[in-house]
């Protein structure tokens, strides 16, 4: 008894529920807005002017450098001779380009390191492995 009323009761609620949204005949005249009421003037169901979208014009200006790529800053705010003595001895120590390669390159050899070690992890973290140590479980970065 109590089945058949939960039952009847879970139907009714589907009914109601299902006569009272908007997914059913398509081929009603329901959806078509009647004339004069201001829909039928090139806007959609919400309102809304438009379907589609327009696009932002291209970027205008200079090009954006590549990625890592070196670009010259402009004109120095202030000549060097208007430097202070310490400033010039701090811009003399940074003119010598002899050693940047190295940083760069010990720079590019860490970044590739821990980037192998955020694929691992990633993959641990999909396989369901979590933060146990991926050496124990064969995964290899």
């Amino acid at each position: 008894m109590k089945k058949s009323l939960l039952g009847e009761v879970i139907l009714a609620l589907l009914v109601i529920a299902f006569s009272s949204t908007s997914h059913g005949d398509p081929s009603s005249t329901a959806a078509v807005p009647p004339e004069g009421t201001g829909m039928g003037n090139g806007q959609n169901l919400h309102g809304h002017r438009g379907m589609g979208r327009t696009q932002a014009p291209p970027p205008t200006g200079p090009q954006r450098p590549a990625p890592f790529q070196l670009t010259h800053p402009g004109p120095a705010p202030w000549p060097y001779d208007a430097l202070t003595s310490a400033e010039k001895a701090q811009v003399d120590r940074n003119r010598d380009t002899r050693r940047w390669d190295d940083i760069n390159a010990a720079y590019a050899s860490a970044i590739g390191e821990r980037s192998s070690l955020a694929a691992a992890e990633s993959a641990a973290l999909q396989l369901g492995l979590g933060s146990v140590d991926l050496g124990q479980q064969g995964v290899v970065p």
